[in-house]
C-alpha cells in the first residue's frame, strides 16, 4: 500500500497506474514489497507458483494451486488444488473466496532456524578440513 515516495495507496489506484482496464490486472516486476503485501491483501492467488504454495500459508491468504507443477509438494490449509480446467479453477475460486482468510499456518518453520543451526554449530567440535586443489 506504499508507493516508492512512500505515500500511501490503494489497490485500485495501483492497478490503474499499471495498465489495468478492469477487474483483472497483469502485472510484472514488482518489487518484493509490493508483491508481498498484494499476496497478504489478496482476496484470493491463482496459479501455479511457489509463492502460492509457500508464502500465503504464512499470510492465510486463500490460494488456488492450478496444474501438477506443485504437485505432491507439502501445503497449508489455505491451498486447494485443481487440475488445469476453467470449470475447476472457476468452483475453486468461488470456494475459496467464499471461505475468506485462513487462520496463519508456519508449516515450514517460524524463521528461526539459521539461529538454531549456528548454536548448534556454535556447541559441536568441527573436525579440521583442509580444502586440497587436484589437477
Amino acid at each position: 500500500k506504499m508507493r516508492d515516495n512512500r505515500s500511501p495507496i490503494t489497490f485500485r489506484t495501483f492497478a490503474r497506474e499499471n495498465g489495468a482496464s478492469g477487474r483483472f490486472v497483469t502485472l510484472s516486476r514488482l518489487s518484493p514489497l509490493i508483491f508481498v503485501n498484494m499476496m497478504r491483501h489478496a482476496g484470493c492467488m491463482l496459479g501455479n507458483s511457489s509463492a502460492g504454495i509457500r508464502e500465503t500459508c504464512y499470510m492465510g491468504t486463500p490460494a488456488v494451486n492450478v496444474g501438477i507443477r506443485q504437485q505432491r509438494r507439502e501445503h497449508g490449509r489455505n491451498v486447494m488444488d485443481v487440475p488445469n480446467d476453467s470449470e475447476s479453477i472457476h468452483r475453486a475460486i468461488l470456494a475459496q473466496v467464499s471461505h475468506g482468510r485462513y487462520e496463519p499456518d508456519p508449516i515450514y518453520g517460524t524463521g528461526g532456524a539459521g539461529e538454531k543451526m549456528g548454536e548448534i554449530l556454535a556447541e559441536i567440535e568441527l573436525p579440521s578440513i583442509q580444502k586440497v586443489i587436484q589437477y
